[in-house]
């Protein structure tokens, strides 16, 4: 079986945390990212607990911020030779409207430009390997959403669920973009709907009983992580797998996502917008 090294995102909690695990399970070169130090230096010393995989690296990282994203895509290039996988999977809920440190709405920011952001600054620690993977955990919350460019980023009458699904659909649309982006390449993206899981996800919000509520249901209501984490798993190690690209991923099947999500204009410009967003002209077909 081939070694691969696999970084993941968010990988502290719920779905990342257990794709981390079973990464490290399965013998692999794993780099976990997480935001609080004590809390990722915990979680690393349980993974290789669990797996008796010493073979284990983390980055802290505010993944919120374009400038601790730009360092941590440096560090990982100066240790390692090459990506195998990059999964991104770091992203919260925001109750009320917060702009991150270089002034975009949060949601959007740790969302959606991190993923952009780091996809095209590692592809070419990617590029180097037989068969570079990137794996966007989306969201069925894409469903009912749409891309407002006159107010991309809710600055008036922002709402928590609106955002939130905004920003899974951009997930999809810098997924098949960027798939587009690599046809001629090894490298391929994808996407995951990881289904409704119990996890940590508003843990970065206030005690609003609101936010109570929506993680206690999430908890009651959802899926043990360790089966999304199987389905995941399957993207990256299945054979038949291998050279899928531009796919949205439920249940480990491929479906089709929302009909908006293909509309590659609306992708095309968004692109356009993350590249000024963050100061880059990423190339794009």
């Amino acid at each position: 079986m081939e070694k691969l090294i696999c970084m993941v995102t968010g990988a502290t909690d719920g779905i990342g945390k257990a794709v981390a695990k079973a990464i490290a399970q399965r013998g692999d070169t794993l780099l976990i990212v997480g935001r609080d130090i004590n809390k990722t230096e915990t979680v690393l010393k349980e993974i290789v607990d669990y797996s008796s995989n010493t073979d284990v690296d983390y980055f802290i990282t505010d993944l919120s911020s374009q400038k601790q994203v730009s360092t941590l895509s440096r560090l990982v290039q100066s240790k390692y030779p090459k990506l195998d996988v990059l999964i991104n999977n770091a992203g919260s809920v925001f109750m009320s409207r917060r702009e991150s440190e270089d002034g975009i709405e949060m949601t959007f920011a740790l969302n959606h430009l991190s993923y952009f952001l780091l996809s095209n600054l590692l592809l070419p620690l990617l590029k180097e390997s037989t068969a570079g993977k990137i794996i966007n955990v989306s969201s069925s919350a894409h469903v009912r959403s749409y891309i407002d460019f006159s107010d991309l980023q809710f600055k008036t009458n922002y709402n928590v669920i609106r955002a939130y699904g905004r920003s899974k659909l951009a997930n999809l649309f810098l997924t098949y973009q960027m798939a587009r982006n690599l046809r001629e390449t090894d490298v391929t993206v994808n996407a995951v709907h990881p289904g409704v899981v119990s996890t940590n996800l508003l843990n970065s919000n206030n005690k609003s009983w609101f936010a109570k509520i929506l993680n206690l249901g999430l908890k009651l209501r959802g899926i043990k992580s360790d089966i999304s984490a199987r389905h995941i798993l399957k993207m990256f190690t299945e054979e038949e797998l291998r050279g899928v690209n531009g796919k949205y991923f439920v249940d480990g099947r491929i479906i089709a996502s929302a009909p908006q999500s293909y509309i590659e204009g609306d992708a095309r410009e968004l692109w356009d917008i993350s590249n000024s967003l963050t100061g880059h002209n990423f190339p794009r077909v």
